[in-house]
């Protein structure tokens, strides 16, 4: 296993011949939230970039529902298919559980697979 780098929102680390990304994006209500994000997941892929023989794992917590309507969820979800990436919980539709519950407030976000 190879260090690849290393900041406050991921982790990048190889190994054979994958790069496994831990990635933590800004929740609702940080300032400039998109703007971060956009930062975020652009750097995060230049140093994808830099390893082009090698295939990609991204997981983390990236405070967003990728299926609502929200910007960032949207925007996230762009980056993912422009970079022909793909979203395990839409390979197991029925898997989906919410990753996120608040049982005493009755809320719940987002899914896993």
């Amino acid at each position: 296993m190879q260090s690849v780098t290393c900041c406050d929102s991921y982790v990048i680390f190889r190994l054979c011949n994958y790069l496994f990304v831990n990635v933590y994006l800004p929740c609702v209500g940080s300032a400039d939230r998109q703007l971060l994000c956009e930062n975020i997941l652009e750097e995060m892929w230049s140093w994808r970039q830099q390893y082009p023989d090698n295939e990609v794992i991204i997981a983390g917590d990236f405070n967003a529902d990728l299926d609502s309507s929200d910007i960032v969820g949207h925007y996230i979800s762009s980056f993912l298919s422009s970079c022909s990436l793909t979203r395990c919980d839409q390979l197991f539709p029925d898997a989906k559980t919410p990753t996120y519950v608040n049982i005493k407030i009755g809320h719940s976000r987002g899914t896993k697979c």
